[in-house]
Formats: structure tokens, C-alpha cells, sequence
């Protein structure tokens, strides 16, 4: 019994300094990024990111017809943490996924950092930041219940790489509104998807100067009502955001698919 007691104490023990380790891997990964940014090192900030966050960025930034990297650099202060000013509450890995999970009492709100597992390195992905009067109430009281909620776990699924966009004729933004989750494509390219409520958004891609297309597919979600449904695309015409397409539905189609052109 005694020897059993300590074979488990001592997978404990193991199993405490590798988590103890990959914090501090993952810290130096943040910190490799923060650093680029600062200065602004077009090389190490490509290295330190994962691939599919820096191609998400890239991207983005396009599709707002921003410079990228520069625009990111410029953005540096978003990324500012101090480690020793947060407390530190937990260290999840999932595959080739991990989060690093901190508390800023200063502000009353989480700190969920992200992290990509390619080949041996973790590579950084992600900042989240979660402030509710609700989070604030359980941490006073260490109650640390909130962390059961799917948000703050990784999913252990590396995201995929999106295809690089090589141009953008007019940037726009995506409005959507529907108690379900909807999936949307323009021109082909995937949209972040909603789960309920409203959101307004970069397109990603863009809307092109002629035909474009959309898709949109909407999937019950648990305990939702369904109902209406609101999608509609603002592209920004000269300096003017112009509605160039608008689906409104009292009892939508599980899945839409519209052309739209802009002149």
C-alpha cells in the first residue's frame, strides 16, 4: 500500500512540474511576441505567432485595407501584460491546444491567453479578456466554478491555415442577428460563425467590385427558440458604408444561398 501511495505522489509531483514548465514555456512564447511587436521585428513576429493566427491577421488587416504587420505594431499596447501584477490560476493543455489563465484584480476580469502546439514548440494565438461583475463575485469568494464553462477550456483542435487573400476591392462589415448558430461564406470565404444573439463584424475578404455570393447556413442551438433572422453586408463605398445586401426572415431556410453585386 505504502509503495502504491508513493507511485502515485510521485506521478503527482511529475505531473505538477510539467505544468509548472509549460507555464513558463508559454509565458516565454507570449513574452517572444510582445517583444516583436515592440520592436517590431517583421521575422520573430511571424515565428512567435501560430501559422493560423498569423494568417488570420494578415487577412484581417487586408480585408480592412490595413499594412500588416505595421498596423499590428502600432497595436502593441493590446497585448501589454505584466505577469507579476496578474494572478496566475491555472494551466490547461489539450492536445495542441493549451491556455494560460490569469486574473487581473486591478481590473476585475480574466486573462485567457491561447497557445498553438507546433511540432515541439507553443506557439502563441490568441488574448481573450473576460469581465463580468459575476466572475469578479466567485473569485472574492475563490470560488473558481466559472472555469467549467467551455470558453476557457481548449478545444484540442490545432485551427486550420486560411488561404491567404491577395486582394480586397472594398472593405465591409457583416451584420447578423438570430437565435442560432450561423455559418456564412462570401465569395467562398468562411465568416466567423455566431451562436446566438447579435454581432457586427469585419468581412473577411471583403465584398468584390461586380457579382459576389453568399451562403449561410443556421443550426438549432440547444434550448434556443430560433425565430426571426437578420443578415446584411455595409460595404465601405468611397469613405460611405452602403447596405449592398439584406436577408430579413420571420421563418428562415436553413440554409440561403443569394448573389449580390456591387457597383
Amino acid at each position: 500500500m505504502l509503495k502504491n501511495l508513493l507511485a502515485i505522489a510521485a506521478v503527482l509531483m511529475v505531473l505538477n512540474v510539467n505544468a509548472q514548465d509549460l507555464r513558463k514555456i508559454m509565458e516565454a512564447g507570449f513574452n517572444a511576441f510582445t517583444g516583436a511587436l515592440n520592436t517590431k521585428d517583421a521575422v520573430k513576429f511571424k515565428n512567435s505567432l501560430s501559422a493560423s493566427s498569423y494568417m488570420k491577421m494578415k487577412n484581417m488587416m487586408l480585408s480592412a485595407k490595413q499594412e500588416f504587420p505595421q498596423t499590428i505594431f502600432e497595436s502593441a499596447d493590446d497585448y501589454k501584460l505584466d505577469f507579476t501584477k496578474l494572478q496566475f490560476i491555472k494551466t490547461i493543455e489539450n492536445g495542441p491546444t493549451g491556455n494560460l489563465i490569469y486574473y487581473d484584480t486591478e481590473g476585475e476580469n480574466i486573462i485567457l491567453l491561447k497557445f498553438i502546439k507546433e511540432g515541439t514548440a507553443w506557439k502563441f494565438s490568441e488574448l481573450e479578456s473576460y469581465g463580468t461583475a459575476e466572475i469578479a463575485k466567485k473569485m472574492k469568494a475563490k470560488d473558481m466554478s466559472f472555469l467549467e464553462s467551455e470558453k476557457f477550456k481548449p478545444n484540442g483542435v490545432a485551427p486550420a491555415v486560411q488561404k491567404e487573400l491577395k486582394s480586397v476591392d472594398y472593405m465591409a462589415m457583416l451584420d447578423r442577428t438570430g437565435d442560432y448558430k450561423i455559418s456564412i461564406w462570401v465569395n467562398g470565404i468562411e465568416q466567423e460563425s455566431t451562436n446566438g444573439g447579435s454581432k457586427s463584424g469585419l468581412l473577411m475578404g471583403g465584398v468584390k467590385k461586380g457579382k459576389n455570393t453568399i451562403e449561410i447556413k443556421l443550426s438549432a442551438l440547444e434550448g434556443g427558440k430560433g425565430g426571426s433572422l437578420s443578415v446584411s453586408i455595409r460595404a465601405i463605398l468611397g469613405d460611405v458604408p452602403k447596405e449592398v445586401f439584406a436577408v430579413k426572415a420571420a421563418a428562415p431556410a436553413t440554409v440561403i444561398t443569394k448573389e449580390f453585386t456591387v457597383q
